[in-house]
């Protein structure tokens, strides 16, 4: 498969315009132990015409741990299953900690993140511009400006509280699952109740997410 790749790229690199002279192939570093006589070349550049012409000359212990009898690549592999499994264990108890709370609805990080956007949302400017469905126009001062010669950005959103749905102009609950400051701005100026979250983002869901185990 290697051996397949290698050949396609090289075949795309040749019809390429050659600017620089060709490479000529390189001396490779000694192996400790190996007799002197032994010559060995790396081929480079646009000689290479497969993977394993590339890989045959080199030594095993620069490129692979597969070949290490020494048990080397256990000890590895043992030590990315335990740091994974102490990992899992971290998030489980913090998860654990946020369920139990009866005034948490969703993960803490999550928590953060809406209170942040709340507290922006109440610094936009509101317009209702629908008549019976909840259509807006909400501004913002633009960051870069200031003084009397700032601008502002507008962005359109509407929202539907029976279903918990939003859309924003900025694309952000669409992409994100999680509500903007410009959804939060215009909730508020409504008076209408809804988190506009995801249900990936509840306690319940994340507890799930790392109640899982890994075995040796």
């Amino acid at each position: 498969m290697l051996d397949k790749l290698t050949t396609s790229h090289m075949e795309e690199v040749r019809k390429k315009l050659v600017v620089a002279r060709e490479e000529e192939p390189c001396g490779l570093d000694p192996i400790e132990g190996e007799p002197a006589r032994v010559t060995r070349r790396r081929k480079g550049g646009r000689l290479v015409k497969c993977f394993s012409e590339w890989i045959k000359n080199e030594p095993l212990e620069k490129w692979a741990l597969i070949a290490d009898n020494d048990g080397t690549m256990e000890c590895i592999v043992e030590c990315i299953l335990r740091g994974t499994v102490e990992y899992l264990r971290e998030r489980f108890q913090q998860a654990v900690l946020v369920v139990r709370d009866p005034q948490m609805v969703y993960c803490s990080k999550m928590t953060e993140i809406i209170d942040k956007i709340s507290a922006k949302g109440a610094l936009h400017r509101v317009h209702f511009m629908g008549n019976q469905d909840y259509f807006f126009e909400v501004s913002m001062h633009d960051k870069g400006d200031v003084g009397m010669g700032s601008s502002s950005v507008t962005m359109e959103c509407q929202l539907w509280p029976e279903t918990n749905m939003c859309e924003c102009f900025c694309n952000k609950p669409k992409l994100l699952h999680l509500p903007c400051s410009y959804v939060y701005a215009a909730r508020g100026e409504a008076g209408i109740a809804g988190t506009y979250v995801s249900l990936y983002y509840l306690k319940e869901a994340v507890i799930a997410t790392w109640s899982g185990k890994l075995r040796g």
